[in-house]
């Protein structure tokens, strides 16, 4: 075996940085709501915030040692890019139908960060936590077959039809979660969702509401140039 040195890795890392904020470009836009779940440390935040300039991002992490790194990073990023972007860390899993207990969030997103959630505390639906809020993205990563689980507790935001969904796809079947990927492609389906491959994750997009959204800023456009 071969061990290459710090610096041999280096430019194939930077390769692999340039490719991923690249991608992320298509999906990310400089004003917008986030949300991260299963961030891990938060090692996807650091390359969106290069390009998100003014929101909120709301990472969410229920294993309590990643969950102390992922609240220094986001602390640390904030005050490196010196953005408009508040980063929320949050103590908590997803999933379906299991704490539909709403935290103390009065509708208002910055509350979020003051409600107490505590790192042991049951699971909570994407639905619960944020259809008042109706964030721009919600990424799903390291899920390893409960992807289908999280997105079933995300029932009311796929309805609204406004959320892009960006998910790390995995063909793990479990018991609690999907079967095989066409079980999730078929829900996502049921809602108008469907996949656009975005470097190693699949990017799901309502049509309608996506092309609704494209014709209403044609028609700003051409008012403001009239």
């Amino acid at each position: 075996m071969v061990n290459e040195s710090p610096q041999e890795n280096r430019p194939s890392n930077e390769r692999l940085e340039k490719e991923i904020v690249h991608s992320l470009r298509k999906v990310l836009h400089s004003e917008m709501t986030l949300v991260d779940v299963n961030a891990n440390k938060g090692e996807w935040l650091l390359h969106s915030s290069k390009i998100i300039k003014k929101g909120i991002i709301y990472a969410l992490e229920p294993e309590p040692t990643n969950f102390t790194e992922l609240k220094s990073n986001c602390h640390r990023w904030m005050r490196l890019f010196d953005n408009k972007v508040s980063m929320y860390a949050l103590p908590i899993a997803i999933s379906e139908k299991v704490n539909v207990a709403r935290p103390n969030m009065a509708g208002s997103s910055a509350s979020l960060n003051k409600a107490g959630l505590d790192i042991n505390s049951d699971p909570y639906e994407l639905d619960t936590l944020f259809e008042p809020i109706n964030p721009d993205l919600i990424k799903i990563t390291n899920a390893n077959g409960k992807e289908l689980t999280i997105l079933k507790g995300a029932r009311n935001i796929l309805a609204k039809g406004r959320t892009k969904f960006l998910i790390e796809a995995n063909e793990w079947p479990d018991c609690d979660g999907q079967n095989s990927l066409l079980e999730l492609h078929n829900f996502m389906r049921s809602f108008g969702y469907y996949p656009r491959k975005i470097h190693s994750w699949t990017l799901f997009v309502n049509r309608k509401k996506s092309l609704l959204s494209r014709v209403k800023k044609i028609g700003r456009r051409l008012l403001i140039g009239s």
